[in-house]
């Protein structure tokens, strides 16, 4: 089975005929393709944790449509939901080399940072973020996702090759925790700390749902809870309740899974579903949007652009208007206690919010080519990081500080360019193919602080430790 690895691989598809449209697109905005199969500056990335390969990643010139491609008219069919042909045909993708090129993105550190925003709760710190390297000189090649134990003395982060690693806090160590099988690609915590759950493949290439208990004094033991059989697991969250567990499964460009978890019935009520695209990440919806039931909206952007929802109360997974204009979606995350979720848009520079209805936003700052991959909500739903490609001539991180402190509704004025500046020297020596790809906020502290993990900045047959990094609010005191 073909796997993206990265999310501009995500976009492009394995075929011939997207290759060769691309390539007469790109040379009519001006852009060459290298003639040995990939752009000249290519990247790296693990986009699912697979073995690093030197991944396509279009120059940003061409980046300046939002639409994303979908799947071949001609491809295999693996359900019987009709597919049609006409649908978001990619020869009426405009491409404009003019739109948005990263090298004129302001490089300034001053970039609306406004101070502090009254909420409900008392005056809330809104302040800059900074950044911190985290010493990793014992974990080689990308790191990609990253998850807090609700102690908030210890995290784990999934790395390449079935790579599970912890952070300790009070020691500041990255250690290797285990190997999980051939892949781990999510994980998520027990709402009282007392065991994560990972999904990836086993050696066998079948789908794995591990769990990793934590004792009190935070040691880590680990078994096989289940096997996932039903495509490529990708994704997993638990519910608001703290009770279920969604699991999403990629099988093919249009047949995904969803799948339930829960400590009493165990796996449990697997929906397959189709789509124009790949599932990639999911979140659990508010209940206001379907009349009181819990849902799953699913984002499915590999190899196309799609989405879905699983509705509770009805047990079917059913379309949810997502625009053919939109691009691919990536990383998921609905607002705590809230209204309304975000997709990240993988192949452009933009947010697809949905609220029962979807709209968008362009993100502060950055070019068409910042590819947001992942978001993470603080816990009272006040605060988002958004992080992303590094960009720019100055090279920089993208980092996306959203505040709607205690807003209802999604406001894009509340999103502000948060990036790591200088991130093509010391100590990041980041490179244009450098993607942060994991952000968590850290738990039970009283600073306003988390981590982002992200690419190495090596090369597939030659990698280097992947990224670490500590991030904090410079107005909270308790910093």
């Amino acid at each position: 089975m073909w796997t993206p690895r990265s999310p501009a691989e995500a976009v492009a598809g394995p075929g011939s005929l997207w290759a060769a449209w691309l390539s007469a697109s790109l040379l009519a905005a001006g852009c060459a393709w290298n003639g040995s199969g990939g752009w000249p500056d290519s990247s790296h990335l693990l986009y699912d944790g697979s073995l690093a390969q030197d991944a396509l990643v279009a120059p940003d010139a061409g980046a300046g449509s939002d639409a994303a491609p979908r799947p071949d008219a001609a491809a295999a069919q693996d359900s019987a939901v009709a597919q049609d042909s006409a649908v978001a045909q990619d020869s009426a993708v405009a491409q404009d080399s003019a739109v948005a090129q990263d090298s004129a993105v302001a490089q300034d550190s001053a970039v609306a940072q406004d101070s502090a925003v009254q909420t409900d709760g008392g005056v809330v710190s809104f302040g800059p973020i900074t950044y911190e390297m985290v010493p990793n000189f014992s974990i080689l090649d990308d790191l990609h996702r990253v998850r807090w134990h609700s102690s908030g003395e210890l995290a784990l982060i999934l790395g390449t090759g079935g790579q599970v690693v912890r952070y300790d806090v009070a020691s500041s160590a990255v250690t290797l925790y285990a190997v999980l099988g051939n892949r781990v690609l999510d994980l998520d915590v027990a709402s009282d700390g007392a065991f994560f759950l990972v999904v990836g493949e086993g050696t066998d290439g079948v789908g794995r749902l591990w769990r990793i208990d934590v004792d009190a004094s935070l040691g880590l033991s680990h078994t096989e809870e289940a096997q996932l059989t039903f495509g490529s697991p990708r994704a997993i969250e638990l519910s608001p309740d703290g009770l279920t567990w969604a699991i999403g499964s990629y099988a093919n460009n249009t047949l995904n899974y969803l799948q339930l978890w829960d400590e009493v019935n165990g796996l449990h009520n697997t929906k397959g579903f189709n789509s124009f695209g790949g599932l990639s990440d999911l979140m659990w919806g508010s209940p206001t949007i379907y009349g009181g039931s819990d849902n799953v909206v699913l984002g499915t952007g590999i190899n196309g652009a799609d989405s879905r929802t699983w509705i509770e109360a009805s047990d079917l997974v059913v379309a949810n208007g997502w625009p053919a204009s939109q691009g691919n979606p990536g990383g998921a995350g609905w607002r705590p206690g809230g209204s309304f979720g975000i997709l990240t848009g993988v192949s452009s520079n933009k947010l697809y919010v949905f609220d029962g209805a979807w709209s968008s936003a362009t993100l502060p700052g950055v070019g068409t080519a910042a590819s947001p991959n992942a978001i993470a909500w603080t816990s009272d739903g006040q605060r988002a990081l958004i992080v992303g490609r590094a960009t720019g001539t100055g090279l920089s991180g993208t980092v996306i500080d959203f505040r709607p402190g205690a807003a209802v509704g999604f406001d894009p004025t509340d999103l502000y360019y948060a990036p790591i500046l200088n991130f093509d020297q010391s100590p990041w020596f980041a490179t244009s193919s450098t993607h942060l790809q994991g952000v968590d906020w850290r738990p039970s502290s009283a600073c306003t602080e988390g981590l982002i993990v992200g690419s190495d900045n090596g090369t597939a047959w030659s990698p280097t430790f992947g990224l670490i990094i500590r991030f904090y609010d410079v107005n909270d005191p308790d910093c």
